[in-house]
């Protein structure tokens, strides 16, 4: 059992239409000691947690490369924000 619990950095990289909650390219958040970043729309939040939850105790997906890094899409299919989590060591 992997007792690591790990940090994660989200980058947004695309916003295709308009986010209601004005988030843009380039924005960052950090999940730092389990903690919900400040500032997230809760609708992103919401289909980040599962994926944020598994990447911060060390879990992947099998058939993928990299381990460390997973994009995923907000609720908003109409105008989706892509979030890039990746995996980071604790500073």
């Amino acid at each position: 059992m992997n007792k690591k619990l790990y940090d994660l950095h989200i980058v947004i990289k695309s916003v295709c239409g308009k986010c209601d909650m004005n988030h843009h390219a380039g924005e960052e958040f950090y999940i730092r000691d389990m903690k919900t970043p400040a500032g997230i729309c809760m609708g992103a939040f919401g289909s980040i947690l599962p994926v944020a939850s598994m990447m911060m105790f060390g879990g992947g997906y099998p058939w993928r490369d990299d381990q460390s890094r997973v994009t995923v899409a907000c609720q908003d299919g109409a105008n989706p924000v892509l979030f890039e989590i990746t995996r980071i060591e604790k500073i």
